[in-house]
């Protein structure tokens, strides 16, 4: 699975507001599949593509066949840095690595399993991935 965008329409991005002042929104837009698990996010954070792959991993690692798992966050954001030991000014650095700006209580991912007590191990195995807190849900 790929976990950074193929096109953009420009190769640079703004930084954007800081996330600390968003409180909770209610996300429920997207179409859910029957007898799905959601992990949803407890708290505003930025979650890197690497943070976001290991996440992904530790998931697969755990479901196997058994079970099915669809990401519904992705990385669109790039992140500019200089390389060290540069002068200030010469313009934006460049790209350094992918970002998503996630949201106090946006979903993370659907997890389909027809095993409730697998899905509680694939959420404790997984947990620890996450630099943030994210909560079980069942729909």
């Amino acid at each position: 699975m790929k976990f950074i965008p193929n096109l953009k329409k420009f190769k640079k991005q703004q930084k954007g507001k800081n996330l600390k002042n968003i409180y909770k929104t209610n996300n429920f837009t997207n179409l859910y599949l029957s007898k799905t698990f959601i992990f949803k996010s407890l708290k505003p954070f930025t979650l890197t593509f690497i943070q976001l792959q290991a996440f992904y991993k530790a998931c697969k690692k755990v479901l196997k066949k058994s079970g099915k798992i669809i990401l519904k966050v992705f990385t669109h954001t790039p992140i500019t840095k200089k390389p060290l030991e540069v002068r200030m000014g010469k313009g934006k650095g460049s790209i350094f690595s992918w970002i998503a700006k996630i949201k106090a209580g946006t979903t993370i991912c659907e997890v389909k399993a027809g095993n409730i007590l697998l899905v509680e191990k694939v959420f404790n195995y997984s947990k620890i991935k996450l630099p943030f807190k994210i909560k079980l849900c069942h729909l």
